[in-house]
């Protein structure tokens, strides 16, 4: 039985192969995805994250797209800035293009955090596709929203 099923997979290998779909290198298959990405190389979405503090606040400027490859970094930028002693942050939003779920969840996570202690947390300055995401999201009623940086800067809602 196995044998049979063997001789099967190698003709589907051989099949695929010669068809192009699949490349042989010393007798490891590699699967399409892969030969795909090597053909037509595409860049991984990328996010910048820059911390600039004050006396009692701290302005987290998020640019780039957010989604689960790119959250560690977030992530690790606000786990350093919830480390300190800081009453509030600003997260401003104006170079994120895009944030899914795994965004929305640091975001949450963070606001939590940060009411827990008694502080507070702001967005500001929300691209078009990220409000989108806040309202589908609830965020928008939930959470503290300005239209811009500076807004949300000298705001003292806490």
């Amino acid at each position: 039985m196995f044998s049979a099923w063997r001789t099967e997979q190698d003709e589907l290998i051989r099949f695929l192969s010669v068809s192009g779909c699949l490349s042989l290198q010393k007798d490891i298959a590699t699967p399409p995805l892969a030969i795909y990405q090597t053909r037509y190389p595409m860049s991984l979405p990328e996010l910048k994250v820059v911390v600039s503090n004050s006396k009692t606040t701290v302005a987290v400027t998020i640019d780039g797209h957010l989604n689960s490859l790119t959250v560690g970094v977030l992530e690790s930028n606000l786990d350093a800035v919830l480390s300190t002693d800081a009453r509030r942050i600003v997260l401003d939003c104006s170079g994120l293009s895009f944030t899914s779920s795994a965004g929305l969840r640091i975001f949450l996570e963070t606001v939590k955090q940060m009411k827990s202690r008694g502080g507070s947390c702001a967005f500001a300055s929300l691209t078009p596709a990220v409000c989108e995401v806040f309202q589908m999201a609830g965020f928008l009623e939930t959470m503290e929203v300005h239209p811009s940086r500076e807004s949300a800067l000298v705001s003292k809602h806490l």
